[in-house]
């Protein structure tokens, strides 16, 4: 008696795989923007700092990656501020979190709580760049958030998301590849800061 409703087939699959269940009564949600349907925004915000203003809006869960968002964080060269933003969805997640931070000994980063839906594309607009080294989106409803504000994303490769370097939207580096994160951050900030709209 269940009707489960999907964004994609591959999250219809991994359900499936996931509980080991036929799933006959089903849709899937065709009317979400694909990136091939987005205009290019450009960046509403100033350079005001010389410090690179980087956002993390999610929920705080393993699978979301802060944790390896706040290693990246730390092998950062640049002067940097690094936001934190989301519900807290895994409390024992949550204190290895704020573990690494507290190890970190540096006052870039703040958690700063969770926003509601109509704060998020304001939110994003005050910042250089959206980090998600995410461990999987069937979607990612804040990656087309962050497009739409102009605030370039630096994204992992476990999303349908895998063409913003070609479209001028941000870069995907592999989940593996920490030191490709920070390159990309400490390679291309000036280009990002240096806009001044």
């Amino acid at each position: 008696s269940v009707y489960w409703v999907f964004t994609d087939e591959s999250e219809l699959n991994d359900l499936k795989e996931k509980l080991n269940i036929e799933i006959k009564n089903y849709s899937i949600i065709k009317d979400l923007p694909k990136i091939s349907s987005l205009k290019h925004v450009e960046s509403k915000i100033n350079k005001t700092t010389d410090i690179l203003n980087i956002v993390f809006i999610s929920r705080i869960s393993p699978e979301k990656n802060l944790d390896l968002a706040l290693n990246i964080i730390n092998e950062i060269n640049i002067p940097i501020k690094f936001d934190i933003y989301g519900p807290i969805g895994d409390l024992n997640y949550w204190k290895r979190c704020k573990s690494i931070i507290k190890s970190m000994n540096s006052d870039c980063v703040e958690y700063k709580g969770s926003l509601e839906p109509n704060e998020v594309p304001n939110t994003f607009s005050k910042y250089h760049l959206y980090l998600n080294p995410t461990g999987g989106e069937n979607y990612g409803y804040t990656i087309v958030e962050s497009l739409l504000q102009g605030t370039p994303i630096l994204l992992s490769d476990k999303t349908p998301w895998n063409d913003l370097e070609q479209n001028g939207w941000g870069w995907n580096v592999p989940l593996v590849n920490i030191k490709g994160f920070k390159e990309k951050i400490e390679n291309n900030c000036k280009n990002i800061i240096l806009i001044d709209k």
